[in-house]
C-alpha cells in the first residue's frame, strides 16, 4: 500500500491506462478496488511523454480502408524492441521493431526512443489458437503501424525536438566532463621517476591503461614482459608474452588477465584453466583468505595454485619503482 504511487505509476506506463487513445475514448473507464476500508480508483491518463512537454503521436489508419484502428506515440524508454505493445484488453507481443523506423537515424539512435502503439481490440483479427492472425490482417496492421511510425519521426516539430535534445545531450555531456576534470586534480597520483603515469585506478579500465603504459615503459620488472594484442569482448583480456626471471623460459602467447582487485577473476566468471597469467591493481584485503592457494615471491608476484593449474599474479599497486603522491587512495 506504500507503494501505491510507484504502483499507480507502472500502470500507466506499462497500460492503457496510460493510452492517449483510450484516455480521449474512454475517459470515463476506471479501475477500482478497495484495500483496509480504503477506496481507490484510477481513470485512464495519458502519458507523459517527453520531459519539455512535447507530445509526438498521430492515429493509426488502415492502408486500405482508411479505417481509424489506434494510435501511435514516440517516448523515451529501454528500447522498443522489448516493449510490450498493448491491445484493448491484453498484451499484443511485439513481432515488429518499431524502433527500426526511426532509429535508423543516427540523431535517433542515441536517444533510446520508443514506439508506443496503441491498437483498438476491435481492429485485430485472431486465429482459433488466439495469436494475431491471418497473415494479411497482421500485415496491414504492421503497413499502419509503419506508416505512423514514419510520419512522426518525419514531421518538422519531431526534427526541431531532436535539434533541441542534442543541445541537451551536449551540454549534460560537457558537465559530466568538467566533473571528471575536477575529481581528477584530487585524486592521487602514480609517477614513474617524475613520469607520472595517471592517476591511482579505481577501476579495471584504469588498471588497463597503466598496465599499457608500464609495458611501454619496461617498468614491469620481470625478465620480459609484453602484451601483444587486447581484445576484452572474447572473454580473457589480453594475449602476451613473458619471462619471470633469467633462469625461467619465455612464455610466449599467453592469455593474460587484467582486473582491478584480484578477487573479480571469478566474480567475472573466467576459469583458471585459461590464463597464465593475472595482472590486477590489489587484492581485497590482504590476499590472506586464499589460504596456501597465493603463494608469495615478491611484494608484487604471487604464484595462485589451484588443481593442478598454477598461474602468476602480478600486483600493480606493489611495484617497486611506481610511487604514489598526493591525496588518498
Amino acid at each position: 500500500f506504500q507503494q501505491r504511487q510507484a504502483f499507480e505509476d507502472s500502470l500507466y506506463d506499462l497500460t492503457w491506462f496510460g493510452s492517449h487513445f483510450w484516455s480521449r475514448r474512454y475517459s470515463a473507464r476506471s479501475l477500482r478496488w478497495n484495500i483496509f476500508g480504503d477506496n481507490w480508483q484510477m481513470f485512464p491518463r495519458g502519458r507523459d511523454t517527453f520531459e519539455d512537454g512535447s507530445t509526438f503521436e498521430c492515429p493509426l489508419v488502415d492502408r486500405e480502408g482508411g479505417k481509424h484502428i489506434g494510435q501511435v506515440a514516440l517516448s523515451f524508454g529501454h528500447g522498443a524492441s522489448n516493449r510490450l505493445y498493448h491491445s484493448r484488453f491484453g498484451r499484443v507481443s511485439n513481432h515488429l521493431d518499431l524502433g527500426k523506423c526511426v532509429s535508423g537515424r543516427p540523431r535517433v539512435r542515441r536517444l533510446k526512443l520508443e514506439v508506443f502503439a496503441e491498437v483498438d481490440e476491435n481492429s485485430l483479427q485472431y486465429t482459433p489458437s488466439g495469436d494475431l492472425g491471418p497473415y494479411e490482417g497482421w500485415m496491414g496492421v504492421k503497413a499502419a503501424l509503419e506508416d505512423a511510425t514514419r510520419t512522426l519521426s518525419d514531421s518538422k516539430g519531431f526534427d526541431d525536438f531532436l535539434g533541441r535534445e542534442e543541445t541537451l545531450e551536449k551540454s549534460r555531456y560537457a558537465q559530466r566532463l568538467r566533473q571528471r576534470q575536477v575529481q581528477i586534480e584530487s585524486r592521487p597520483k602514480l609517477y614513474l621517476g617524475s613520469r607520472m603515469l595517471g592517476c591511482v585506478p579505481q577501476s579495471e579500465n584504469e588498471v588497463v591503461l597503466l598496465l599499457a603504459k608500464l609495458d611501454v615503459l619496461g617498468a614491469i620488472p620481470l625478465a620480459y614482459f609484453s602484451i601483444i594484442e587486447y581484445t576484452a569482448a572474447l572473454g580473457i583480456d589480453a594475449i602476451g608474452e613473458f619471462q619471470i626471471n633469467d633462469a625461467s623460459t619465455v612464455k610466449r602467447f599467453v592469455p593474460i588477465e587484467v582486473e582491478y582487485q584480484f578477487e573479480n577473476f571469478w566474480a567475472h566468471g573466467h576459469a583458471i584453466e585459461q590464463v597464465g597469467m593475472i595482472v590486477c591493481w590489489r587484492f581485497r584485503g590482504d590476499g590472506a583468505s586464499h589460504g596456501s592457494r597465493l603463494k608469495r615471491q615478491e611484494d608484487w608476484l604471487y604464484q595462485y595454485t589451484e588443481g593442478a593449474h598454477a598461474v602468476w599474479v602480478v600486483l600493480l599497486s606493489k611495484l617497486p619503482k611506481v610511487e604514489q603522491r598526493g591525496g588518498t587512495e
